[in-house]
């Protein structure tokens, strides 16, 4: 079981690799905005077709935004704000298998105080070769062998 789930956090850090390589947001900002713009979007636009005073409508709007900015910022203030601080999470969590490539990596950010990409994905090979090794299977063709001229003129 502790296996299992070593390698399911290993699989999150990968996963958090490749988002941050992607560019994506962080999930501190990513759930932010999914809180704040759910329900003023369609806010935005219901206050906009109200018959009212422009006045009435930014009160309406302001009615809806103001909670749900209070909202976001409250169930995303405890995640990360970083892609640092999510996979050093991770990290923390993780039970490393190649000690020499945790080492470096604890080296390499130890020196620059911070954790960057190209270091976690270079431990991240590593550390995947180890958890989760490839097994070669030999080549079939290997096992052919082409006729030669003696084993023809014999027959």
């Amino acid at each position: 079981m502790k296996n299992d789930a070593n390698a399911e956090i290993l699989r999150l850090i990968h996963t958090d690799i490749y988002r941050w390589k992607a560019g994506s947001l962080p999930p501190e900002t990513a759930r932010f905005a999914l809180i704040l713009l759910t329900p003023t979007v369609p806010a935005f636009f219901m206050v906009w077709f109200i018959p009212a005073t422009m006045l009435v409508q930014w009160l309406c709007f302001a009615a809806v935004c103001i909670p749900s900015g209070l909202l976001a910022s409250h169930f995303s203030a405890a995640l990360p704000k970083t892609w640092g601080e999510a996979v050093d999470a991770r990290l923390c969590e993780y039970q490393p298998q190649n000690q020499r490539a945790w080492k470096a990596l604890q080296n390499a950010a130890g020196e620059k105080g911070k954790l960057e990409l190209d270091d976690l994905e270079r431990w991240y090979e590593l550390e995947a070769m180890t958890v989760f090794p490839q097994k070669k299977e030999l080549l079939r063709f290997l096992n052919n062998q082409p006729e030669t001229n003696e084993t023809e003129s014999r027959k």
